[in-house]
């Protein structure tokens, strides 16, 4: 689905998202029930407080699954240690998703890249290629045309957090 969905966005301008209105909550508690089986094989621990309601939003619901989807694998794939705190609230119009974990080290001058679309797979020393599939750069977009906004952060000390905001349903 990311591949046809890239290649509509970038290659054929012609992508739509398919709004309705959105349950988050819902839909971030289902990508963080997928995920946890994977999780749990890698043995890396995935907690999430989701509070019970987050406002509406006017999204396409299985392409913000998506979203999420790629930031979990993200975060499972590029962990180092510890725990991934997956978060949520409401703040203001918007709802504010937050995955938080510690990292592997990415150098300073590569992570900027980390949301660009068109970032080439690099190999990495004895660990193959550095990244697979469309990733960060293609959730970011998506989360982009729902109105929001996709930050990525990572820290000298290795801690990662991305942060997804979306307008609640009307904000936009």
């Amino acid at each position: 689905g990311d591949l046809r969905d890239f290649l509509h966005l970038e290659l054929h301008n012609d992508f739509g998202l398919h709004r309705e209105p959105t349950d988050v909550r819902e839909v971030l508690a289902e990508a963080v029930t997928e995920m946890s089986t994977a999780f749990g094989r890698a043995e890396a621990p995935l907690e999430s407080s989701l509070p019970p309601s987050l406002p509406e939003a006017d999204a396409d619901p299985d392409r913000l699954r998506r979203v999420f989807l790629a930031v979990l694998a993200h975060a499972k794939k590029f962990r180092a240690k510890g725990v991934v705190r997956v978060a949520a609230k409401a703040e203001g119009a918007w709802t504010v998703v937050t995955v938080a974990f510690d990292s592997l080290s990415v150098p300073p001058d590569a992570r900027a890249g980390m949301l660009d679309l068109w970032l080439p797979a690099a190999a990495r020393e004895g660990r193959g290629t550095a990244c697979v599939g469309l990733g960060l750069g293609f959730a970011a977009a998506l989360t982009r045309l729902h109105g929001g906004s996709f930050d990525f952060a990572l820290d000298d000390a290795n801690a990662c957090l991305i942060t997804i905001r979306l307008p609640a349903k009307g904000a936009a």
